[in-house]
């Protein structure tokens, strides 16, 4: 589910292909828009186009496609593939705001915007010597780690900042049936809209999907010690 508009929500069903916009507070369905790949999982809208991200394995970028709202007809394509990125694998994060839309790549600090039906590469590697990826070796009941720094989670688009969600996993041999639940550290990066570091904070591993909300908060769910929903300010903007 995203947001359209402060008096609308819409929601992506994966399985149908289809997005069904709820008018609020009654959540009464609006419309329904079609054609939407069935393997879609993410959608952001930006005006009247909906974006949506469906998996390309073995590229560095999603495929960030975009969908015209009323018609479901297919009006751009995903952001190139960088070869400095390529080893990295492809990411998920997107977020669209005002005139802004943002799609990650794995590498914290580097991310792809697009403007004028044109994508740019913004930014510059948090950890520039990190190794390509995280390595996984699951075996029964045991999953070995050779971690990067940290890998990209989710983003979120906060006035001229974007927000970066970084999920670190922990090195060594861990008791775990499922790499999910392998233990992990969750932070935020927090990077200018032209690329420049601003800070990073470290967060409680029960936290995840980041969201924008007006007058600079971010909005987590998190599932740990309970499901909920935490609200974090940002007071600070350094000049």
């Amino acid at each position: 589910m995203t947001g359209v508009s402060d008096s609308m929500v819409s929601a992506l069903d994966v399985q149908t292909g289809r997005v069904t916009t709820f008018r609020l507070p009654s959540f009464a369905a609006d419309r329904i828009i079609t054609g939407i790949p069935p393997d879609a999982f993410f959608h952001r809208w930006l005006a009247d186009t909906i974006w949506v991200v469906r998996p390309n394995a073995g590229s560095v970028s999603p495929m960030a496609t975009a969908y015209l709202a009323a018609s479901g007809a297919e009006v751009a394509s995903a952001p190139p593939s960088s070869v400095e990125d390529q080893p990295y694998g492809a990411a998920f994060g997107l977020d669209a705001i005002d005139s802004r839309l943002v799609t990650s790549t794995r590498r914290p600090g580097v991310w792809w915007e697009r403007a004028d039906g044109e994508w740019r590469r913004v930014g510059q590697p948090l950890f520039p010597d990190a190794p390509p990826r995280q390595r996984i070796d699951v075996q029964p009941g045991l999953s070995r780690i050779v971690p990067s720094p940290a890998d990209v989670a989710d983003i979120a688009l906060l006035g001229d900042s974007l927000v970066v969600q970084l999920l670190v996993l922990r090195p060594g041999v861990q008791e775990a049936e499922n790499p999910r639940t392998v233990p992990h550290e969750n932070a935020l990066a927090v990077f200018r809209a032209r690329g420049d570091h601003l800070a990073t904070l470290q967060l409680d591993a029960g936290v995840g999907c980041v969201e924008s909300a007006p007058d600079s908060v971010l909005l987590f769910c998190a599932w740990a010690p309970y499901p909920q929903v935490r609200r974090y300010r940002l007071v600070r903007t350094p000049e």
